[in-house]
């Protein structure tokens, strides 16, 4: 069984999380679940009850790619009874066993299941998620499913590592190309602003309302002194935050902080860390709460060739474009329209009163390309396309843009 099938794998939630529902679920000795670490995928901890108190055990991966169970800190501080210890035969000090390596994170599992070792007690009882859980969950891509992610893995282990059995890769390999897909999760996501400065950021979030946990996440450029690679801009009473987020030397992110005292906790991924902080306020003023969309084509705009994916997307962009040209060739003046596409405020895509302002019938598409293959070739090779708003223009849209 893969973990993802598994009923007690309860995805990307924090040990808080963890402890409600394991206290919902009735705190029986040997209720547990397994659930994924915030900051790296691929990255997982056991949350297992005996005597109601709650236990922690991480699953670390080696260099090897196996993986070991590492103690809970709880477990080291508590004193059992006598009597428990006689009475349930466990209770043993996680230092004075040996550490045992596994292939994957569900051989773990199934060894802990039948022999407690290195736990207080046995995996005995699993706790089961509810039917159609999502357990891909990142509350800054709101639109991400469990198909869609592992559609996003199986495209990025189908494009490399020839070697690499394809069960595999979508098994124990996995985490490999979840990190890989992660990496670029953030881009196409509305809170991302690309390489802006402070005072524009200031700017979009003052249009944006200034509420507290309003944020943005910039690109900056990269400072090798610093390590500089993004800054999170932040509202919090009234007032601006600016977050410098480094890239560290094994290719993490983290929020500088300046206490140099505490553990600064590393992500995978923008993603992962802005899921993080919408959850927890540590380093930052307030938790992260409400994204401040980009404005339309700032970013992400690409030639339209490099779209294309099959033949209907190929007309479907092509009719666009045609009525692009016919629109400019007839002095259309579009940017009247009611849509404002400088606001940052734009709608998120989740957004159920967001609706489509163009229809395209396929039916009809091919004399519509008929009438409007007149036009110069070279003005479409030249075109260019955000794929998030469908605005035709140049890069930035510095020409005539239009809307459909």
């Amino acid at each position: 069984m893969d973990l993802f099938d598994a009923p007690f794998y309860w995805g990307r939630i924090t040990r808080q999380d963890a402890e409600e529902i394991l206290d919902q679920s009735g705190l029986k000795n040997g209720l547990y679940l397994i659930r994924e670490k915030f900051e790296e995928a691929g990255s997982y901890a056991i949350t297992l009850c005996f005597f109601k108190r709650f236990y922690h055990y991480r699953i670390d991966r080696l260099l090897n790619d196996n993986v070991i169970l590492n103690g809970s800190r709880a477990q080291e501080k508590f004193t059992f009874s006598n009597n428990d210890i006689q009475s349930n035969g466990h209770g043993r000090s996680t230092r004075n066993s040996e550490q045992i390596e596994f292939p994957g994170p569900m051989e773990l599992i199934n060894h802990f299941q039948k022999h407690a070792e290195r736990l207080v007690t046995t995996l005995s009882i699993p706790c089961q998620r509810p039917f159609n859980y999502n357990f891909i969950q990142f509350w800054c891509v709101p639109l991400l499913t469990p198909e869609l992610y592992m559609n996003k893995i199986f495209q990025a282990a189908s494009n490399t590592d020839d070697e690499i059995p394809i069960k595999d890769k979508l098994t124990s390999k996995r985490y490999i190309y979840e990190r890989r897909v992660l990496k670029t999760l953030h881009e196409s996501e509305l809170w991302f602003h690309s390489c802006i400065g402070r005072q524009e950021a200031e700017v979009r979030l003052e249009n944006a309302g200034r509420k507290n946990g309003l944020f943005l996440v910039r690109e900056k450029l990269v400072d090798k002194r610093s390590r500089a690679g993004y800054s999170l801009s932040l509202c919090f009473q009234q007032e601006y935050h600016h977050y410098i987020i480094q890239k560290t030397p094994n290719d993490c992110l983290q929020v500088a902080s300046s206490n140099k005292s505490r553990c600064i906790n590393q992500f995978g991924s923008l993603a992962q860390l802005v899921d993080f902080y919408h959850r927890n306020h540590q380093d930052l003023a307030c938790t992260l709460q409400y994204p401040c969309n980009r404005p339309g084509g700032s970013i992400r705009i690409v030639p339209y060739r490099t779209l294309l994916d099959g033949c209907l997307t190929y007309f479907y962009l092509k009719y666009l474009l045609m009525k692009f040209l016919f629109l400019v060739d007839r002095n259309t003046e579009s940017e009247s329209s009611s849509t404002d596409l400088s606001s940052p405020t734009l709608p998120m895509l989740n957004d159920p009163n967001n609706t489509s302002s163009f229809d395209f019938n396929v039916a009809n598409s091919a004399s519509t390309f008929d009438c409007d293959n007149n036009h110069d070739s070279s003005l479409i090779e030249n075109a260019f396309i955000d794929e998030k708003y469908l605005i035709l223009g140049d890069k930035l849209g510095t020409q005539k843009k239009s809307y459909f």
